[in-house]
């Protein structure tokens, strides 16, 4: 049933839009409000689900993952919209440019696509906060796969103000309160990931406008893209300051599969990437085997939750 109509201006938006509260999940006070602009590119809308009670509420941000090439905000759990509604907590999904899109719109390396627009997602809701009755000082970020990177860029880069060759400015955002990655990459760096994973992976070129398959050619011109890995790998972002970490993963952390999906979904993203922020000071959670373990998902929600103050 349709709740209320409300006509609002939103950000970079280029236009007016209407947003239409609806029942979200079985709780009739879960209200969202869907394909909210936060920039002029079609694929920069987001979903947000907040009670529909009186109050200023802590957010959680989901990325969506898909490689950067595909996927979308609605490709996420009900169960966790219930779960942090329950506990007085936002949640938005969003969409963002795919590699294509941001290849069509100029940017190199393409990957600056999902990352930047993921930043200006959280720039959006924080600068919008007060009309959107969230709280912008509490907010975390979470992701699968890419969009767990993703996650993990927006949380590390917060104070980041540049990016090599970016024709724009950086969208400017308030930290994160908390990170959270499922099955989530945690490098770009292609001697970090055959390091850390295997000799056989082979990923992350696409970020640079190469097919995965040409991960040995990716490595051979590795000098060509250093130039950006700093500033994009959550690997060389983590350090002393960054929120807490929880990664959960779904192969057992000595997991040794081989496949092509599993290398790309390697615990050892995880395990590699929590020595480096351990070492840093930053507190770090890394749990495998989450496609047997059903309570996995359940703990990065509590985390999440109790990282914004509100979970119970």
């Amino acid at each position: 049933m349709i709740r209320k109509k409300i006509t609002c201006t939103v950000g970079l938006c280029l236009a007016v839009f209407l947003a239409i509260l609806v029942p979200a999940s079985s709780d009739p006070t879960a209200c969202r409000q869907i394909d909210l602009s936060y920039g002029p590119h079609p694929a920069q809308i987001l979903d947000l689900y907040t009670p529909c009670h009186e109050g200023t509420f802590p957010a959680v941000i989901y990325i969506h993952g898909g490689g950067w090439w595909s996927g979308d905000k609605a490709y996420f759990s009900q169960a966790d919209i219930d779960f942090f509604l329950s506990r007085n907590i936002a949640l938005a999904s969003i969409n963002y440019r795919n590699l294509d899109q941001a290849r069509t719109d100029g940017l190199f390396p393409p990957v600056y696509g999902p990352l930047v627009d993921a930043r200006g997602a959280v720039a959006f809701l924080q600068a919008h906060a007060r009309e959107l009755h969230l709280d912008p000082r509490r907010m975390a970020t979470y992701g699968g796969s890419a969009g767990g990177f993703s996650a993990l860029w927006v949380g590390l880069s917060a104070g980041m103000t540049d990016l090599p060759d970016f024709k724009g400015s950086l969208p400017k955002i308030e930290p994160m309160k908390a990170i959270g990655g499922v099955d989530a990459q945690t490098t770009i760096d292609p001697i970090e990931m055959r390091d850390w994973v295997s000799a056989d992976i082979a990923y992350g070129g696409h970020a640079f406008g190469l097919a995965e398959n040409e991960f040995d050619r990716f490595l051979r011109n590795r000098d060509q893209y250093q130039t950006y890995i700093p500033k994009i790998s959550p690997s060389d972002l983590v350090g002393a300051g960054a929120p807490p970490l929880y990664l959960i993963y779904s192969a057992a952390l000595d997991s040794r599969e081989k496949d092509h999906n599993s290398l790309v979904h390697d615990p050892r993203f995880g395990i590699e990437f929590g020595k480096l922020a351990e070492k840093a000071g930053v507190s770090t959670v890394v749990v495998g085997n989450a496609r047997n373990d059903a309570t996995a998902m359940q703990g990065l929600m509590h985390f999440l939750a109790r990282s914004l103050g509100e979970d119970r």
